[in-house]
């Protein structure tokens, strides 16, 4: 059965209910006061949580770092390390994202779920084509990509959610479906869908002057 964006709604929902009792946690708090609790290996992939739990973590002098990760470490010394009464001392981490909606930490919370399970593969370029059956291989990942090409709100909050919480795979993700969208469109179509302010008659005199390229074909 293929899995539909309200089975990861209800995914989120069990994962900040029903996380193992000796698992670290972490919780991330959205602008509008929501929280999603997540596994401390699932937010870790978030750089800003990494960073942000690891100068908490100085800040009460606790050396060990709750998210030291060797690339090279066996599945079983991270859950060691993971279960270690130093690390369940300091569960239940919250980190404040006031630059991030309720609806759009729900699509992060679906994509770091999914990616703590099932990496996201590089996405390679030049592009293999201009839709996502031919880029994506993964099914959840094109699946998910698709699910935000007709939303250009959510895509656009997306991106600057994955940049402000530096998640380069869903940020790379994310500006994918953006470039897809404005491919075989004019200037004047990019800058709606961008949302670029029109720019007056002197300056786009200017812009025609010095970037005269840009203009060959208006």
């Amino acid at each position: 059965m293929t899995k539909t964006r309200e089975d990861d709604n209800l995914e989120n929902f069990i994962s900040a209910t029903t996380t193992e009792k000796n698992e670290p946690t972490i919780t991330l708090r959205s602008k509008d006061g929501d929280v999603f609790t997540l596994p401390a290996k699932v937010a870790r992939i978030s750089q800003l949580v990494r960073d942000t739990i690891q100068c908490s973590d100085e800040d009460d002098g606790n050396e060990e770092d709750l998210f030291s990760n060797n690339d090279n470490a066996d599945n079983e010394n991270e859950q060691e390390e993971l279960s270690s009464p130093q690390t369940r001392n300091r569960q239940n981490h919250e980190v404040q994202l006031p630059n991030v909606r309720s609806s759009t930490l729900n699509n992060v919370v679906s994509f770091l779920n999914h990616y703590a399970i099932e990496p996201l593969q590089p996405l390679e370029t030049p592009l293999a084509g201009h839709k996502l059956d031919h880029i994506i291989p993964q099914v959840w990942y094109r699946e998910f990509a698709r699910s935000l090409e007709d939303n250009d709100t959510e895509i656009f909050e997306l991106v600057t959610a994955a940049n402000y919480m530096d998640i380069k795979p869903l940020l790379d993700l994310t500006c994918l479906v953006v470039s897809l969208s404005l491919m075989g469109k004019d200037a004047e179509e990019i800058r709606r869908k961008l949302n670029i302010p029109k720019m007056t008659e002197e300056e786009e005199a200017r812009a025609r002057e010095e970037h005269a390229w840009i203009f060959e074909d208006t």
